[in-house]
């Protein structure tokens, strides 16, 4: 029999509040993912049936989330809209339209640590790769699914170029 010790303390719930370039853009559904994958190419020789070792040759990191306040303020800072809401009497209007710019965002996202410390995950440099489908229906909440590229911040050391996550030490 396995004897499985679990700590449960140390189990996160919950995010705070997610903010891009500054701004919040308030509540999530279904949390934040963050996800680190390696890309390895794998060292294969005619002498052995297995490969031999591996070369790492790309480490990417993606953000998911969905945002669940599609208010037309959040919907310009997702959809990266450089246009202002207009607001003309009784409407206000987002236009679309399309741009060759890249625009890289800072993202910052606030929670709880295992400890109960104030936690800040921060991102220098990211990329809103895609914004899915944003259904609006009876008996559920308009949410807008959003993935980030993160990218390094060249100007930040070696290792430290992607973000941090951060704990606030209580004084």
């Amino acid at each position: 029999m396995i004897n499985i010790s679990v700590t449960a303390k140390n189990v996160l719930v919950g995010i705070g509040d997610f903010k891009i370039d500054g701004t919040s853009v308030g509540s999530t559904r279904g949390g934040v993912t963050i996800t680190k994958t390696n890309e390895v190419f794998e060292k294969i020789i005619d002498q052995n049936l297995s490969p031999v070792g591996l070369s790492k040759v790309r480490e990417s990191y993606t953000v998911k989330t969905e945002i669940a306040e599609a208010t037309l303020a959040n919907l310009k800072v997702v959809w990266d809209v450089s246009d202002a809401v207009g607001a003309a009497g009784p409407t206000q209007t987002l236009s679309l339209g399309t741009t060759s710019t890249v625009a890289y965002k800072a993202l910052e996202f606030y929670g709880v640590s295992p400890e109960g410390l104030d936690r800040k995950f921060y991102c220098y440099k990211a990329f809103i790769s895609e914004v899915g489908d944003t259904v609006l229906a009876k008996d559920n909440i308009a949410v807008l699914p959003v993935t980030f590229m993160l990218f390094p911040d060249t100007d930040m050391p070696t290792g430290k170029q992607i973000g941090y996550i951060e704990d606030e030490l209580e004084e």
